[in-house]
């Protein structure tokens, strides 16, 4: 924790009153280390490419810092310190990683400390970094042929159980089943490309379902839950959009509520928004994303409705936090409730659930690909390869994509359905410990300078520091 000396008022008596770095903050959240930079006025960001990737180095263009050199050691497996210094024109900050993983800046005010604030959120790794950059590579090659991606989010997951029935069903598994029968219905299509935000039993901040959904460029995110009343009659099938005022009635703003309530979880400070996006959001393409979500929701819920037995309301708004900060137009489907048992026994039938989640994914697929003229019954009764040459075509480019990157030797990415895993070679990591070198390490381990450099990203310099863990051998 640093803390800048109090200023008198004579500094400022005869100019404008500068930007300062005022204080830094390091919190270890649920699912990531959050380091906070506090300011006395709102600061311009500007990210710096490091030659080593370890490093996260980001600088406040005409921002004081008062201390010269400010380090801060921090004992956790993803981050090693901060170090905060100045430069000719601006104050720059330097965080030192042990391994690589998704990060994320945001900005906004702490009311509690009527400061301005930078914070960098370094996300806690659920699988190897270079199967998430293999995604981000297969996702841009589908996005060159023209297949829409979408993001289904499986609701709550680890900690975060969400509702629970009578009968002992709990929402966090039931969702991720139905996102993975949607996003398998998708995606046997050709026509789109889904991925899921989690295939386990594991806890996502919501923000960092938001992330996700934006990094990967989607051009549609769903987010998968089930709903629970006090009153055992309520049920069926429910959408709800964004709203950037009031909630549609009182019902959709106490949901809206008990759904954001796994932001506390989280941990965040409210009303910070997304610096790489926020750009992008401005009040005109945030006014037609929304429209946009609205006709996606009523395009799925005139698909469901055609359930006789199955009621589905007509869509809503209200403010879900998962919803908020999103490049893409995004829904909160409430696939039933879990208080009502007529709900619980209709989609305890596995012949329902398919029905519902295959007319979920063909409103997607109708919202994305208004051209292919799909219907429930095309896909249905043929095996989900429907006819046309606009599906043929689609086909033919998503078996493009799948040959490019077995060309490339790209890593398979995470999949929707569960798949037998090759008997890989042992991966081996080394703790660097002080005085040691790329060279002694190598030598150590009798492997081959050049490709140590290569499999940790290390430049020509070879930069290592204490702490850091090292890959030896990748396995392959």
């Amino acid at each position: 924790m640093l803390i800048l000396m109090s200023l008198t008022s004579a500094v400022f008596a005869a100019s404008p009153i500068p930007l300062f770095l005022i204080d830094s903050k390091t919190s270890f959240l649920s699912d990531a280390v959050k380091v906070v930079f506090y300011f006395n006025q709102q600061p311009d960001i500007k990210s710096i490419e490091s030659n080593n990737r370890l490093e996260f180095i980001m600088d406040f263009p005409r921002c004081d810092f008062l201390i010269k050199t400010y380090r801060e050691k921090i004992k956790d497996e993803l981050l090693n310190g901060v170090l905060i210094f100045k430069t000719e024109d601006s104050t720059r900050v330097l965080i030192r990683q042990l391994q690589m993983t998704q990060s994320r800046i945001m900005q906004g005010y702490d009311k509690s400390k009527k400061n301005f604030y930078v914070s960098v959120l370094f996300y806690r790794p659920y699988e190897r970094y270079s199967k998430y950059e293999a995604r981000l590579a297969e996702i841009n090659e589908y996005k060159k042929r023209g297949i829409p991606v979408v993001l289904i989010d499986a609701g709550h997951g680890g900690k975060d159980p969400g509702a629970k029935s009578v009968y002992g069903d709990i929402e966090k598994s039931l969702n991720l089943k139905f996102a993975r029968r949607i996003a398998d219905n998708i995606n046997e299509t050709g026509l789109c490309r889904a991925y899921l935000s989690r295939s386990g039993d594991r806890f996502l901040s919501l923000g960092r379902r938001v992330f996700l959904a934006n990094q990967y460029g989607a051009d549609a995110f769903i987010s998968v839950h089930f709903n629970a009343n006090k009153s055992k009659r309520v049920r069926g099938f429910e959408i709800y959009y964004l709203s950037n005022g009031t909630a549609s009635d009182k019902a959709s703003e106490i949901l809206a509520d008990i759904e954001n309530s796994a932001e506390f979880v989280d941990e965040n400070i409210a009303g910070e928004q997304d610096y790489q996006v926020q750009s992008i959001l401005l009040d005109l393409k945030e006014k037609e994303n929304i429209k946009e979500s609205g006709i996606l929701s009523t395009i799925i819920t005139g698909r469901v409705s055609k359930i006789g037995s199955y009621p589905a309301s007509e869509p809503k708004q209200a403010n879900f936090a998962v919803l908020r900060n999103l490049n893409m137009p995004s829904i909160l489907v409430e696939m039933g409730y879990l208080s009502n048992n007529e709900d619980i026994s209709f989609l305890r039938s596995s012949a329902n659930v398919e029905e519902v989640c295959l007319r979920v994914a063909l409103g997607v697929i109708n919202y994305l690909c208004p051209k292919s003229s799909l219907d429930y019954s095309s896909i249905k009764n043929n095996g989900r390869k429907a006819s046309g040459d606009f599906v043929a075509k689609a086909i033919k480019t998503a078996a493009a994509v799948r040959k490019h990157e077995s060309a490339a030797a790209v890593p398979a990415i995470e999949s929707t359905k569960p798949a037998v895993e090759k008997k890989a070679a042992k991966k081996v990591e080394y703790k660097v410990k002080t005085g040691d070198t790329l060279s002694k390490i190598a030598k150590k381990f009798k492997v081959d300078l050049k490709k140590l450099i290569e499999i940790n990203h290390k430049n020509s310099a070879g930069a290592i520091f204490a702490g850091e863990v090292l890959i030896i051998s990748d396995g392959q």
